[in-house]
């Protein structure tokens, strides 16, 4: 904790976050490499995030992947996380001099047992080149139900989840136990919040 807190005053020094932003998507897709229906992406062998045109949504996504990855210095998080902590940032609105993230909306594509599934990055692959609904509208709307639910409760809890889950420390308590909830409980309250 010591190290984040003097990292965000400035007090450690840092690498230089490292943001290509090339002028078109041919370029993007010969410098990048990423798969062809990309309009971004962070390599964490690299560290380094890739982008054509101006600045969108999916720009928040992967600075997201890229910052947690980059400070991190791993991610043993699963999939379902990783990519719904992405899609939640990703909703991020400036006003009136502040940052807003209303999160993403309540999805009912995936039930939460079979997102919770996707834990690896080959998993979460194999789902989308199945041709199946994209996971990542109920990913994010779990992480938004984890940050944003009954007024933020659950939100340091969902934290320290993510954190945790990112440096391999969960010693397997799943997301529930974090939130000090069973999992039916956890469930219910769940899919009552994304039916809405």
């Amino acid at each position: 904790r010591l190290d984040v807190l003097r990292l965000a005053l400035g007090l450690v020094e840092s690498k230089p976050l490292e943001v290509w932003i090339l002028k078109d998507k041919k370029q993007y897709m010969q410098v990048s490499n990423a798969p062809g229906w990309s309009a971004g992406v962070f390599k964490p062998s690299t560290g380094v995030c890739y982008f054509f045109g101006r600045v969108t949504d999916v720009m928040f996504h992967e600075f997201t992947h890229q910052i947690l990855g980059v400070f991190a210095r791993k991610n043993n998080a699963p999939s379902w996380l990783v990519e719904g902590i992405a899609v939640y940032t990703e909703t991020a609105t400036f006003s009136h001099g502040r940052v807003e993230i209303p999160g993403a909306r309540p999805s009912e594509g995936l039930t939460l047992e079979d997102l919770l599934k996707l834990r690896s990055g080959k998993a979460w692959h194999r789902y989308h080149n199945r041709g199946d609904k994209s996971a990542y509208g109920d990913a994010g709307s779990l992480a938004t139900f984890c940050m944003n639910a009954k007024g933020g409760v659950f939100r340091a809890d969902f934290i320290d989840f993510v954190r945790d889950s990112y440096l391999g420390r969960t010693k397997n308590a799943a997301l529930w136990d974090y939130l000090g909830q069973g999992e039916a409980a956890f469930a219910r309250e769940y899919e009552m919040w994304r039916r809405r």
